[in-house]
């Protein structure tokens, strides 16, 4: 997440000023601690958590509360391939006649939700939870790192077994499937 974006939500909403968003700045960089624990340590917030709903309120979106303990069922989690949940930071959270409400682990990268609309053809909202917790949501929900590289490897084995079966009439067509190109976003 942009530290700088989420320091001008603060300073947006006068709990933070100039000087001291600066100050935050300068201690994430040297520090390297997040921008919610700095904001707890000069007694901007209460505690860590107290981001996200200020976040989500900025955002004008819903606040998911009790992620740690949600567990998507397998017919949400196939709507939004494990490939792309990884590489998004997307959790599907519902799917109803209103849209596929996802949790992102940068909720203020307005790209994703673009990029997810795009993929997969709906409707996207974004709700908000904490980053740590829809990550690891995501990894418990599909599988680490290692589960998303066997499962791109096995669908580029199955792709290149039905191109062997294809006089090569479709070059281009190969060369942008789907296998193909999420192989290359992990491993970027």
């Amino acid at each position: 997440m942009d530290n700088s974006q989420l320091i001008d939500i603060f300073m947006s909403r006068g709990l933070v000023d100039q000087y001291l968003a600066d100050d935050i700045l300068m201690e994430v960089e040297n520090s390297g601690k997040e921008v919610a624990e700095i904001l707890t340590d000069y007694e901007v917030i209460q505690n860590q958590e107290d981001v996200w709903p200020i976040l989500a309120n900025e955002l004008g979106v819903g606040i998911i509360k009790d992620l740690l303990h949600f567990n998507p069922p397998p017919e949400l989690l196939a709507i939004v391939p494990g490939g792309m949940a990884r590489l998004h930071g997307a959790l599907p959270v519902n799917y109803d006649s209103e849209g596929l409400t996802v949790c992102l682990v940068d909720p203020l990268n307005p790209q994703v939700l673009e990029d997810l609309r795009f993929a997969l053809g709906k409707e996207i909202i974004l709700a908000v939870a904490p980053s740590h917790i829809v990550e690891k949501k995501i990894n418990e929900a599909y599988g680490g790192e290692g589960q998303a590289l066997d499962e791109i490897l096995s669908q580029l084995k199955a792709g290149a077994d039905a191109a062997g079966d294809n006089t090569g009439q479709n070059a281009e067509v190969e060369a942008n499937s789907a296998p193909i190109i999420r192989y290359v976003d992990l491993v970027f």
